[in-house]
């Protein structure tokens, strides 16, 4: 939400060597399952946590990851991102 190519940065991380990048994880992990476990570093360091709107609005959008077959990516049947 503040300008940056998610595409871009899942790319340069797997250039770096990781298996995935951030927002491919997020889709794998569900986003469901990240604004859970975001809520506790919000509730735990509300002064050093930046809360995106962008995960609540896939949320809103029902675009969960790979579960639901969208999130950052599209998912077809076979679970691979397009």
């Amino acid at each position: 939400d503040i300008g940056c190519d998610p595409y871009a940065i899942d790319r340069a991380i797997t250039m770096f060597g990781m298996p995935m990048g951030p927002f491919r994880l997020g889709d794998l992990v569900g986003h469901d399952v990240g604004v859970h476990v975001g809520q506790n570093f919000i509730d735990d360091f509300p002064n050093r946590v930046y809360q995106s709107p962008l995960i609540p609005s896939l949320l809103a959008s029902k675009r969960l990851g790979e579960k639901s077959g969208a999130g950052f990516y599209k998912y077809d049947k076979s679970r691979k991102a397009t």
